[in-house]
């Protein structure tokens, strides 16, 4: 599924839904990532709006399964309702461009990886884990893997992100297609799964460029 693209909808606040209740922090998202600060703990910031099909598939596929709260023990779950007043302003400094996005952040708020469509719970965690288990960005992941270096954590990572939002990304003055094309070869066979979504997001950026 695509993302929705961010506009103003329905004004319809998820608070009471999605943004309040265990596991998601009870309070702004400033008091969320002050707190991640202090308890040195990651931060999973979900992005969504109640009027988008994406958004509640997600919801219904993960955040309402008993594996998400448990999953969530050792973060700090934060829900940014993309129709709240201050919205606009956290999606400009997030780097956010539609709705479901889901970013985790390090206990300072710096971006470690991100996702934009609608996953299983299966698929969640698997990727949720790969991203906490690389230990660093996916700049890094990336540049592990293009240096042969990559643990099998980071593939699952790289190949569960989202990578149409990060047209930026440039490392050793490689542009973005020619990043994921990279990739997409140098992907584990063993790891099938993680190698036919590299392949797929190669193709994708081809398709887009």
């Amino acid at each position: 599924l695509t993302a929705c693209v961010l506009g103003f909808g329905a004004t319809i606040s998820l608070a009471a839904e999605a943004g309040h209740g265990a596991p998601w922090f009870n309070g702004t998202v400033e008091q969320g990532l002050a707190q991640a600060k202090t308890e040195k703990k990651p931060i999973l910031l979900y992005w969504g709006a109640v009027w988008c099909p994406p958004c509640n598939e997600l919801k219904n596929e993960v955040f309402t399964r008993p594996r998400f709260r448990e999953l969530m023990a050792p973060l700090v779950a934060v829900y940014l309702d993309g129709d709240s007043e201050d919205a606009q302003a956290w999606a400009e400094k997030l780097k956010v461009t539609g709705y479901p996005t889901v970013l985790l952040l390090d206990p300072n708020g710096n971006e470690l990886w991100r996702l934009n469509t609608s996953v299983s719970i299966g698929e969640f965690e698997a990727a949720l884990a790969g991203a906490l288990a690389s230990g660093g960005s996916i700049h890094e992941a990336v540049s592990r893997a293009l240096s042969g270096k990559a643990t099998e954590d980071d593939w699952r990572m790289l190949a569960y992100y989202s990578w149409g939002d990060d047209d930026g990304l440039k490392l050793d003055g490689r542009d973005p297609l020619q990043i994921r094309t990279a990739l997409a070869e140098e992907a584990p066979a063993k790891l099938k799964r993680e190698q036919a979504m590299l392949a797929a997001a190669a193709l994708e950026a081809l398709a887009n460029a």
